[in-house]
């Protein structure tokens, strides 16, 4: 079964990766099963816990996009993650200003 073949009028419960997908423009699939669901055609539900993925997502993307944050940081070693946490402040100043605003 693929995303396509969801009738009209069935439920969805979507995960992360399908808003991950969306938005990062990887998947004409999974914006089309966000369009079904904002014209109604599906009636889709999600959880707190899948937004905050998604947003914790797009905020570390963003951050490795832009230089602040090395690739490896976010799922890497306890080891590059110490050695980034004694990097400058300004580094991190930089950082919760793009995360955060």
């Amino acid at each position: 079964m693929t995303l396509a073949d969801l009738r009209d009028g069935d439920r969805v419960l979507i995960d992360a990766n399908i808003f991950i997908y969306h938005f990062g423009g990887r998947s004409l699939e999974c914006k089309a099963l966000l369009e079904r669901c904002a014209r109604r055609a599906l009636l889709g539900y999600t959880s707190t816990p899948v937004l905050a993925a998604v947003l914790h997502r797009r905020i570390v993307a963003k951050a490795i996009a832009q230089g602040l944050v090395p690739p490896e940081l976010p799922y890497g070693s306890s080891e590059k993650h110490r050695r980034w946490s004694n990097s400058s402040l300004d580094t991190k100043r930089t950082c919760v200003t793009l995360c955060w605003g």
